[in-house]
């Protein structure tokens, strides 16, 4: 047994010997015992007690020795002796060796047998060692009548042998005693230095945890542990954001925080986490909270081992705010794509009602201009048609405008010269420049591409409008057209243009206000100069679209110079001849007159009879004729009792519009015989062009019909009859 500090906490062998363990044989209730135990620690020897009945159930005593550490007492080391089984071990039984045996100390304290033994004049072995001695007396059973020759041999043999087992004895204690001293210093010294890398990782362990505890407490989100449907662990700012108290959290399933909507979701992901499956971790829902709102929240959620079995372990934030947010947009988006189709709607039948009294005023001014009038008659008609054209342009004006600002203005790319569209664009406004007395020129620099991949019709669109505005605010001098490019990687180029003219100037703080819709430098130009102030906005955008960008430099009275750049694909040579080539339809024969050789079998669907007499002229003038249906029925009717080459067909009919009349025709005529559909429309915002096209229509023109326009519709309308035929 070893007992440090007095306190026994070894024992071996261990089995049987439970009861001793704990026992402080310092304090010991006994006063031989404990004062067997002081004689120990003070002569630091070893020390037998006397022999008495011990716990463990044997008859004996112990041998005690005191272990130090340098002067300083540790503990004390025990060893049980048990005297019986010393004895018999010597081979001194009573039954065997017919003596009766007693051993005592010096001190005459019997440690085993009768003390009547010493009285009855014995024969005696001394035992004397260092530690103590002992004297071993034996007497024959029955007295000394009897031969004892043999049994004295055996007590010889005993004393020597109980000698022999006394020695080592005390020497195993002894040794053991030196052992234990060497053990208690190294324990000790590896006890110290556990001890020590004990309290280092308990420290460091306590101000690991205070600081995980600082971070879930003071956390701005909720954190909290759900397991078997309950809230097993959650900080304090789950608490506030559910506004339950502690323990009603800990006491409440958390399915009945969730809202009922979102109730079943939430806890079939739970248990598919919980699960192990592969499922998105961070999704949002609805709670209630104690007041019963409806709080949105998003949780973040892993799965862990909570107390050794599976659990989830989230982290919560309230996004109502955001969510309410979002709803407010979402309405504000519904409200201004309301408004926006409420306007698109707006656009488009003011378009329509515009456009078909203007096909009827600029086509019939058209076709007056070309019959013998007087000077005076022909300055009124052409008044009529400037005026006619002043509103037309306002129209698509705003009509371009509303497109580009619904995000609908989509560019065409097609490969195109860029000295025809530049041409095209000076002629637009050279009469007007020859009237005032102007000198028109431009300047194509030799590094710009010549065919470039871009949209014609925009950028003709934005030169156009940045020369008339030249044209119309310069009163002498000139306006001249620049261009220029530079390769950019991957085959593309930027081209610059520049219009400079002579004219009044704009005063350097008005610049800024150019781009801007509705906006003039002067309210007072307006009336001098006409215009709505959208021609340069729209060239701002379109400009935008094609990556380029648009800008100023006047002096007032001087002149102004506006630049912009789009970027394009360059092409030269024999690639730009192939693709030019290529978007080209084969031309068709035509007389000096603009007629066609033979005349086209033509079928106009209009129900206005304005504009019926109207393309009826202009059909006149390019040499054809046509028959007249007044809605989508009678075009039916006709289709099935004439074939016809080109039917001009007008969208917006009774009983049934263009477009259904295209689908029915393109469903239910033979393939061989299928007309070429021209739609005819006062409609022309974005999109209208693509329902046509979708409906089975050849071509899309948009009213007041132009009488050039019209010729190459039916041109191209040509070339599909000589094919199909």
């Amino acid at each position: 047994m070893v007992a440090p500090g007095g306190v026994a906490s070894y024992v071996y062998p261990p089995k049987g010997n439970e009861i001793i363990m704990g026992t402080d044989l310092i304090r010991s209730p006994q006063p031989k015992f404990r004062a067997d135990v002081e004689r120990a620690i003070q002569s630091r020897r070893l020390v037998l007690s006397e022999p008495h009945q011990m716990k463990i159930g044997i008859f004996g005593m112990f041998a005690r020795r005191a272990i130090y550490q340098g002067d300083k007492f540790w503990g004390i080391s025990s060893i049980t002796l048990d005297i019986p089984t010393i004895i018999e071990s010597a081979g001194l039984k009573s039954n065997q060796s017919n003596l009766e045996m007693a051993l005592r100390d010096r001190a005459d304290q019997v440690l085993f047998g009768d003390a009547s033994v010493f009285d009855a004049g014995p024969i005696s072995f001394r035992v004397v060692l260092p530690e103590g001695s002992w004297e071993l007396a034996a007497i024959p059973v029955g007295g000394w009548n009897k031969s004892i020759e043999e049994p004295l041999r055996l007590f010889a043999a005993a004393g020597l042998i109980i000698v022999a087992l006394l020695t080592v004895l005390i020497y195993v204690i002894s040794g053991r005693h030196q052992f234990l001293s060497l053990a208690v210093k190294s324990k000790t010294s590896a006890l110290e230095k556990e001890l020590a890398d004990r309290k280092r990782a308990e420290e460091a362990l306590e101000d690991s945890e205070e600081r995980y505890r600082l971070v879930v407490e003071n956390a701005n989100e909720s954190i909290i542990i759900a397991q078997d449907g309950m809230i097993k662990f959650f900080n304090p700012k789950a608490i506030e954001a559910s506004g339950y108290s502690r323990e009603e959290l800990q006491s409440k399933p958390f399915a009945e925080l969730i809202h009922p909507d979102d109730r079943e979701k939430v806890l079939e992901s739970h248990q598919k986490r919980i699960q192990g499956r592969n499922i998105p971790g961070i999704y949002d829902f609805r709670i209630i909270d104690r007041l019963g709102r409806t709080r949105w929240i998003v949780i973040n959620s892993v799965k862990i081992l909570w107390m050794g079995r599976p659990a989830t372990l989230n982290f919560i934030s309230d996004i109502t705010e955001r969510k309410l947010a979002e709803e407010d947009m979402r309405k504000a988006k519904e409200k201004a794509e309301l408004a926006a189709r409420a306007k698109s709607e707006f656009l488009a039948n003011m378009s329509h009602e515009i456009r078909t009294p203007m096909n009827a005023v600029l086509g019939m001014t058209g076709l007056l201009l070309e019959e013998k009038l007087t000077p005076l008659q022909k300055e009124y008609v052409e008044i009529i048609r400037s005026s006619g054209n002043i509103l037309l342009a306002t129209i698509n004006d705003i009509l371009d405008l509303s497109k580009i600002e619904r995000g609908k203005m989509d560019l065409e790319e097609q490969p195109f010269r860029l000295i025809n569209c530049v041409e095209d664009s000076i002629n637009l406004v050279s009469m007007k420049a020859s009237d005032k007395g102007l000198i028109l020129n431009y300047l194509i620099e030799d590094d710009t591409p010549s065919v470039i991949i871009s949209d014609p019709i925009r950028l003709r669109q934005v030169l156009a409008n940045l020369l008339n505005n030249a044209v119309k605010f310069t009163e002498k001098g000139e306006v001249r057209l620049l261009v220029a490019g530079r390769n950019l990687d991957q085959g593309k180029s930027e081209l610059h243009f520049a219009i400079e003219d002579t004219g009044i100037g704009i005063p350097e703080g008005s610049i800024d206000k150019l781009f801007q819709p509705f906006s003039q430098v002067d309210a007072s130009t307006t009336q001098k100069y006409e215009g709505t102030g959208l021609g340069l906005a729209i060239s701002k955008e379109l400009v935008g679209l094609m990556g380029g960008r648009i800008w100023a430099q006047s002096k007032l009275g001087k002149g102004s110079v506006f630049h912009f750049t789009i970027l394009a694909k360059g092409e030269s040579g024999e690639t730009a001849a192939v693709k030019l080539a290529n978007g080209v339809a084969p031309p068709t024969r035509f007389s000096s007159n603009g007629a066609r050789d033979q005349p086209l079998r033509i079928l106009l669907a209009e129900d206005n009879l304005i504009n019926q007499k109207v393309m009826l002229q202009m059909l006149k003038k390019l040499g054809h004729q046509a028959d007249i249906a007044a809605d989508g029925l009678e075009v039916l009717q006709a289709v099935e009792v004439q074939t016809y080459d080109v039917i001009l067909m007008d969208v917006q009919m009774p009983k049934m519009d263009g477009l259904e009349a295209a689908k029915a025709i393109r469903q239910h005529s033979p393939s061989a015989g299928q007309p070429c559909i021209i739609a005819i429309t006062a409609y022309a915002l974005e999109g209208d062009r693509k329902k046509c096209l979708d409906a089975g229509m050849d071509n899309y023109l948009s009213k007041p019909v132009k009488l050039e326009d019209l010729r190459s519709a039916l041109e191209s309308c040509s070339s599909i009859a000589r094919s199909s035929s």
